[in-house]
């Protein structure tokens, strides 16, 4: 009777381990690929052009990019199949952020998907445009 109630204890505490491990860690760590783009152009406020571009259309025109974030908090980043940098990767609940010696990058998760989400502002001739950003990249 020992040795059931024993082998009972030792399954449990087993499998509450793994179970609280797993609540912890969203695996965020692996490659993920850009699949999606989407820009809002404003112009005095008023929305002049709205854009979505798919994992082809990114292809084509040059913004297809691959990151492989790894468990040791570094990650590496290539455009169009050539590689373009490396950082460190921290993450925060919900939010993963890239640290490298030009720049750091907030991205939101949401499942497996990692979001980047951009804007910026300038005036030409008088008139105030502000772009809109989102870049969605997918777990491979």
């Amino acid at each position: 009777m020992k040795k059931i109630l024993l082998l009972a204890l030792v399954t449990f505490t087993v499998l509450s381990t793994s179970c609280n491990k797993d609540d912890d860690d969203i695996g965020i760590s692996g490659k993920y690929e850009t699949t999606l783009m989407t820009s809002k152009v404003y112009a005095a406020d008023i929305l002049i052009s709205e854009k979505e571009i798919d994992k082809g259309g990114l292809i084509e025109q040059g913004d297809y990019y691959t990151l492989d974030f790894k468990s040791d908090g570094t990650v590496t980043y290539q455009s169009q199949g050539e590689e373009k940098g490396a950082g460190k990767w921290t993450q925060k609940d919900d939010v993963v952020t890239i640290s490298s010696a030009d720049d750091n990058l907030e991205l939101k998760v949401d499942g497996n998907k990692l979001i980047l989400e951009q804007s910026y502002e300038q005036t030409e001739n008088d008139i105030k445009y502000k772009v809109e950003a989102k870049l969605y990249l997918t777990k491979m």
